[in-house]
């Protein structure tokens, strides 16, 4: 038994010194030897410093062969916010697979794609997630994936009214309702759907509410149409 007991120690140790030698070897391969193909070019996404909703704005994706040996089969896919409005995009983008199919990039060489457009919406940011890969002449592949970020703080559609400074109870009260479109984009069927004050009902107003809506139609880039009301106070 104790033979047996000393002889399975030593296969237990030699098993314990094999896998720390192969642990050893295959961490100075990685420290070393190995050399992944994303380290042969750099992904970057440069995007404007003020953005406003409603306004055109640009941003570029630039891809960088930093490597010594050219990459080819490169491609690109680039997954834009769903309130980008695009008004100009790279030439070989495909807006149906969201990808450009970029080929071959020499040794040293960077690329710059320029996207052109309009974000919509109040205050907030949205994300633009970039995905590039591609192979060298040793047919070793690889891939990089990076994410970006577009913040807007202010709108380039303004609402506001214009009320009288005093409001005598039991009479009618006037006041305009201003809708300013100082995008670059033109909307269709646009609409205002105002919140009244309690005790407070619509006499008329031009043109007429329909459920509570004003409807505004069409409304052009830069148009700020103005609208009536007559509002009457019950108490």
């Amino acid at each position: 038994r104790y033979q047996e007991r000393a002889h399975l120690v030593f296969l237990l140790d030699a098993a314990l010194v094999t896998i720390a030698l192969s642990m050893l070897g295959l961490a100075l391969y990685f420290r070393f030897a190995y050399h992944p193909l994303r380290d042969d070019f750099k992904l970057s996404l440069l995007t404007e410093q003020t953005i406003i909703s409603g306004k055109e704005t640009t941003f570029s994706v630039r891809i960088v062969n930093s490597g010594e040996t050219r990459l080819h089969d490169a491609k690109m896919s680039v997954h834009l916010p769903k309130t980008f409005v695009p008004a100009e995009m790279p030439p070989n983008y495909d807006a149906l697979t969201d990808t450009i199919v970029i080929g071959e990039m020499p040794a040293a060489i960077s690329n710059e794609y320029r996207f052109r457009g309009t974000l919509l919406g109040p205050a907030g940011s949205a994300d633009v997630f970039v995905h590039f890969m591609a192979q060298n002449d040793e047919d070793r592949s690889d891939e990089m994936l990076t994410k970006g970020s577009l913040h807007w703080s202010t709108n380039a559609i303004e609402t506001r009214f214009d009320t009288p400074e005093a409001v005598v109870p039991g009479q009618s009260v006037a006041f305009a309702l201003r809708v300013k479109n100082g995008s670059t984009l033109t909307f269709e069927n646009a609409s205002v759907t105002p919140t009244w004050p309690d005790g407070f009902k619509v006499q008329n107003a031009t043109p007429p509410l329909y459920r509570g809506i004003v409807a505004l139609g069409r409304l052009e880039a830069g148009e700020e149409p103005r609208h009536e009301l007559l509002l009457e106070r019950a108490d």
